[in-house]
């Protein structure tokens, strides 16, 4: 072997090793980073009458997940600064919500289409009420089977889902709550039921 094929070599291999340890490391880094994550803190806590897992958080918001056969839902405690900010948050975030259903303008308009829209009877429907303590603000509409809001076509539907949001004055707590649930069961209305600001 030349000195050349032999430097050769070693610049492979240096090289070849390197890159595999700078894998290995980015693959352990971006494991323990999913399992901080998503891995529950072995915390329970009793919301609307449902035992949730607390979720490790980075931020200040307190995050809980409740799973059975039929349901999977999510909850996050966002404690708010004001009433009027916490107003505020609520509604931009119905606001966006709210918008991935409206009719937009298609980039290339043809013969029979101008308007891109979901069919009325897929399009979440919106209700506000009083609850104990606070008031609660929602839509119900349907989810795929990848728990992914804006179905519009019958064949996809899997889940009826709930997204919404409670104040509680008092505690200045905002709820913000969503819910997949099976299109057949009736635990969705169970839930709406026991949502309050002293559950």
């Amino acid at each position: 072997m030349s000195k050349y094929q032999a430097r050769l070599r070693e610049n492979l291999l240096t090289k070849f090793s390197n890159k595999i340890l700078l894998l290995g490391l980015l693959s352990c880094t971006s494991l323990t980073h999913a399992q901080l994550s998503l891995s529950p803190t072995g915390r329970d806590k009793e919301i609307f009458g449902y035992s949730f897992v607390e979720k490790q958080s980075f931020s200040s918001t307190k995050s809980y997940l409740y799973e059975s056969i039929d349901d999977v839902i999510r909850v996050k405690l966002i404690q708010a600064k004001s009433d009027d900010k916490a107003d505020s948050y609520i509604k931009d975030k119905l606001a966006i919500f709210k918008s991935i259903f409206e009719a937009k303008r298609v980039d290339y308009p043809g013969q029979h289409s101008k308007v891109i829209e979901c069919p009325a009877e897929y399009v979440p429907q919106f209700s506000e009420k009083l609850v104990k303590g606070g008031k609660l603000s929602y839509f119900i509409g349907f989810a795929n089977k990848n728990q992914v809001t804006g179905i519009c076509a019958s064949d996809l539907l899997y889940y009826k889902h709930f997204y919404g949001f409670l104040y509680c004055k008092e505690s200045s707590l905002v709820y913000e709550i969503e819910d997949f649930s099976s299109l057949k069961s009736g635990n969705l209305d169970v839930l709406i039921g026991a949502i309050s600001c002293g559950g």
